[in-house]
C-alpha cells in the first residue's frame, strides 16, 4: 500500500515524552492512537506543524510516565498499522 508506514522510528522529546516518526510512499494523512493497554488505545496524537498529507510524519505523545507501559498504532489514511496487527509498545525509560 502506497501510505504503509516505513522506517517508524521512536525517540526521546523531553522527560515526559517521545516522538514517533515516520514515512509513506504517497502523501497521506496520519496520526497516533495510543494507550497504556493493549485493548485501549483511544488517545489521540497528531502533529499540530502539519494537519496534512504528507509524506514525512512525526508525533508526540506527552504526559508520559515513566513507570508505565504504553501501546500505540499508527494510523495512515484510516488504517492502522502496528506490529503484525497488534498495538506496538513501549516503556518512556527504554526510548533515548
Amino acid at each position: 500500500m502506497k501510505c504503509t508506514p516505513v522506517n517508524v522510528f521512536l525517540s526521546r522529546n523531553g522527560d515526559n515524552s517521545i516522538k514517533v516518526s515516520w514515512e509513506t510512499e504517497n502523501a497521506c494523512l496520519g496520526y497516533i492512537l495510543y494507550g497504556d493497554s493493549s485493548y485501549e488505545i483511544e488517545r489521540v496524537a497528531v502533529n499540530s506543524e502539519n494537519l496534512g498529507k504528507s509524506k514525512e510524519h512525526s508525533v508526540v505523545i506527552s504526559n508520559l510516565l515513566t513507570t508505565n507501559a504504553y501501546y500505540f498504532v499508527i494510523v495512515s489514511d484510516e488504517q492502522p498499522y502496528g506490529n503484525n496487527g497488534n498495538p506496538i509498545a513501549f516503556y518512556l525509560n527504554d526510548i533515548n
